[in-house]
């Protein structure tokens, strides 16, 4: 499983194929490594992610709830 701790894309690259490359680059790592999965984190509140990734088949999980700790 692979893990994907941030995909920060520079507002004027969003919504590109930049950013469409980006995360298939990290798919296709992913694949090419073995990896059953890659997994990720997104602000509740972070609407355009959402979307995006959505887009980009990604499917929602429901089966885990995020922990931190400060």
């Amino acid at each position: 499983m692979a893990v994907m701790n941030d995909l920060y894309v520079k507002e004027a690259y969003r919504n590109s194929e930049l950013e469409s490359r980006l995360y298939l680059a990290c798919i296709n790592y992913c694949i090419e490594q073995g990896y059953a999965n890659m997994t990720w984190i997104t602000s509740v509140n972070n609407n355009r992610a959402q979307s995006f990734f959505k887009e980009m088949n990604a499917v929602q999980g429901k089966d885990w709830v995020h922990f931190s700790i400060y």
